[in-house]
């Protein structure tokens, strides 16, 4: 039995099923973990994007012109 080492390695090294997903067109998406401070505490929150650059660049935005529309009541999930 011949086994594919790089190909184990990037299995072993690949994010787990529940930290991705897939866009409307079937691109993956993967999980980031975003964290703030505030008031001397330490917060975080969870921001889907393509890849790092992308998470980076959705960051740029945020901090451009991330605003509040509202509380959230109520959550549904396929």
């Amino acid at each position: 039995m011949i086994i594919d080492l790089q190909s184990a390695r990037a299995n072993r090294e690949a994010p787990d099923r529940d930290c991705t997903s897939t866009d409307s067109f079937g691109r993956p998406m993967y999980l980031f973990g975003l964290e703030y401070r505030i008031d001397g505490r330490t917060w975080s929150v969870m921001l889907e994007a393509y890849s790092l650059d992308d998470a980076v660049r959705r960051v740029a935005a945020m901090r451009e012109g991330l605003q509040i529309y509202g509380q959230i009541y109520r959550s549904v999930s396929d």
